[in-house]
């Protein structure tokens, strides 16, 4: 059986390397097959190494404060690229430069078309039973819905409240 291979990424103006590094090792202890592609990574690369080696999971860190911003502008040029509609998309930490955006910018994330935004205290538990579902139903060839059929399902489930949709990580200083 293949593991499960995440793209992994910062955003385009995003400098920081230890979240990258940080992030990969620990995929890797998840059990997936990592490509990191580092950091100032603009939109484009990101979209054409989606396409080369078709992921099951794009995991977008960002620790400038920029993610909410840029990573919005990423996933709409992903989701633009019909063929990559079967990606899974993450992003998570410091998503704004002031903490008390970083909230309102879930919503935002999930509704651009992101899967998951990881922001606050419990994300990597959170982000780990995730890929724990994420990779029994690979062992079992259940592939699940597509990715934007699942980004419905979500703002449906959206519409009452926004922890069902949710992770989050703590502050980062």
């Amino acid at each position: 059986m293949t593991k499960l291979h995440a793209i992994l990424t910062g955003v385009r103006s995003d400098s920081h390397t230890w979240n990258l590094v940080f992030m990969e090792l620990w995929l890797q202890e998840q059990g997936l097959r990592v490509t990191n592609l580092g950091s100032c990574v603009p939109a484009e690369e990101v979209i054409a190494a989606c396409q080369q080696s078709r992921p099951d999971l794009l995991v977008v860190s960002s620790v400038n404060g920029h993610g909410g911003i840029e990573g919005r502008e990423l996933i709409r040029a992903l989701r633009r690229a019909r063929a990559l509609d079967r990606v899974q998309t993450v992003i998570g930490g410091k998503l704004a430069t002031r903490p008390e955006r970083e909230n309102a910018l879930v919503e935002v994330l999930l509704a651009a078309g992101f899967d998951r935004v990881l922001i606050g205290g419990d994300a990597l538990a959170r982000f780990r039973d995730w890929i724990k579902e994420r990779k029994s139903n690979h062992a079992h060839g259940r592939s699940g819905p597509s990715a934007r059929s699942f980004r419905r399902g979500l703002r449906r489930a959206s519409q009452g409240s926004s922890a069902d949709c949710a992770i989050t990580f703590p502050d980062r200083q």
